[in-house]
């Protein structure tokens, strides 16, 4: 076996495991079980159970770039783009990508209550930085077409769609499985709801733009 099949080997086992077990609950031996390979060798490829953490996150977000770069391509007005680019975002993170969701979660808990060194968090940011580039690109066509509002800060509209719609989109995923609490959460279609409220504050109103 390749070097690059038995790292992918170790990655695609700790996702499974991450998701249905947990990631403080997983050890490297399991990963080394669930790969079919030597514990020392997943030591080699991954030093320390987060990175293999880090590889996965990294992995998930280079996978949905290219449904999002064909959407910036499609001969569309930006509008519309920025409509499927939101619709997207509800399909990624939907009921039927728990499992990714529970990783993303995880990540982010991860991050939040742990030091992650310069270099490996600047890898992460750069995959990280794809999405909202691409955004911020589509909202500035718009803006240079007039189809959306001149007077948006693109980097706050781009904010609001990767942490609150996000946020929210998340919830319902990790939550939707939960029978017991599933009705206090949001169904799929208040999440559109969010959609429709945030291309309507983006379309570019006339009278509004007069008056700033």
């Amino acid at each position: 076996m390749k070097k690059i099949e038995r790292r992918q080997k170790i990655v695609d086992a700790g996702r499974i495991l991450f998701a249905t077990q947990g990631f403080e609950q997983t050890t490297m031996q399991n990963i080394a079980d669930e790969a079919e390979i030597g514990v020392a060798t997943v030591f080699r490829h991954f030093p320390r159970k987060e990175l293999i953490l880090f590889e996965i996150v990294s992995q998930l977000y280079k996978d949905q770039i290219p449904r999002f770069e064909h959407i910036e391509n499609l001969g569309i007005s930006p509008l519309e783009k920025l409509n499927l680019i939101l619709e997207a975002y509800i399909d990624y993170l939907s009921e039927e990508n728990f499992e990714m969701t529970k990783i993303l979660e995880t990540f982010e808990l991860y991050v939040a209550f742990y030091d992650v060194e310069d270099e490996v968090l600047a890898q992460i940011q750069r995959v990280f930085r794809l999405i909202p580039a691409l955004i911020t690109r589509i909202l500035e066509q718009g803006q240079q077409d007039g189809s959306i509002r001149r007077n948006l800060e693109s980097p706050k509209i781009v904010t609001t769609i990767i942490n609150l719609f996000g946020t929210a989109i998340k919830k319902y995923s990790l939550h939707a499985s939960t029978k017991s609490i599933a009705s206090y959460m949001p169904a799929v279609e208040e999440l559109y709801t969010v959609k429709d409220f945030l291309i309507e504050h983006v379309i570019k109103n006339n009278e509004k733009e007069a008056e700033t």
